[in-house]
């Protein structure tokens, strides 16, 4: 019993610290804020998406996402009508909402590294059918926004980092907060969220174009090979950021390094619709 108890709370903790973070990125993308609370649902539904981030916590270290297709259906599709996109595919509405779960995850993986002591990132995700054992929800929403409950589930090796912590918990009923943590007494916690976001690095990289060639050319290519992409070398590069076009440049050297210039940062929308 006492060790159901610890890891209920270690996931509870892990519930308040996620929760802002994931208000704070679908308040982004939908231009308003985005409140969040406890929810009192207790069963998931069955047509639950899944998103499954390993962390670099620990070995094992997983976190997985689950919303019902309604909710992360409304949720994507009110960030794309935000950034002015009406008509969109599904595929499109579940790649925005799960681009705005990333970014709230990548918060929760600087709020775990933060209280066991380490630098923790996140690797590459992916979607599957179920939660662990245990799932806690929380509700995000109310009138005037897309609102329904989002779950969120971690693996025993994942709740045992962070009960392992020294002096990492409170007692929930107090507030749960561990380092990067919401307070439950009072406040939604979205400014300290915002604050945190702040801290977290993203992985930059350039674009000089793209090519798509057939298997068999694939399969022909040797040293000196040459490969044509699809941009001039007077047109300017992208500038990538969490798989998203944010701006486009001039490459320059800066004490023998490559650097950009950038010439122009590229509009919500259009970042969209950038999304690799």
């Amino acid at each position: 019993m006492g060790s159901e108890l610890n890891e209920q709370t270690a996931l509870s903790w892990l519930l308040h610290a996620w929760r802002p973070r994931l208000a704070e990125s679908l308040g982004t993308m939908l231009g308003q804020p985005v409140p969040a609370s406890d929810s009192a649902a207790k069963e998931i539904p069955d047509d639950s998406l899944w998103w499954e981030q390993p962390l670099t916590a620990c070995a094992g270290a997983i976190v997985r996402i689950g919303a019902p297709e309604t909710v992360w259906k409304a949720f994507g599709q009110a960030a794309l009508e935000a950034a002015g996109l009406h008509e969109a595919t599904e595929e499109d509405v579940r790649g925005t909402y799960l681009e705005i779960l990333g970014q709230a995850v990548s918060g929760l993986a600087t709020a775990i590294g933060s209280l066991i002591g380490c630098e923790v990132n996140c690797d590459a995700g992916r979607i599957v059918d179920t939660a662990f054992a245990s799932a806690l929800g929380a509700q995000f929403g109310t009138t005037g926004t897309p609102s329904g409950t989002i779950w969120i589930s971690a693996s025993p090796e994942l709740l045992e980092a962070v009960m392992g912590a020294s002096g990492g918990l409170v007692r929930i009923g107090a507030g749960v907060v561990g380092a990067g943590g919401e307070s439950g007494e009072g406040g939604s916690g979205v400014q300290t969220a915002y604050d945190l976001l702040l801290d977290v690095e993203l992985p930059v990289s350039v674009s000089f174009g793209r090519a798509h060639i057939p298997l068999k050319e694939v399969l022909k290519l040797t040293s000196g090979s040459i490969v044509e992409l699809n941009r001039t070398v007077t047109e300017p590069v992208e500038i990538i950021v969490n798989n998203c076009v944010i701006a486009k440049g001039e490459v320059v050297v800066v004490e023998g390094n490559y650097g950009v210039r950038i010439h122009q940062v590229i509009s919500r929308g259009e970042r969209l619709r950038t999304l690799y």
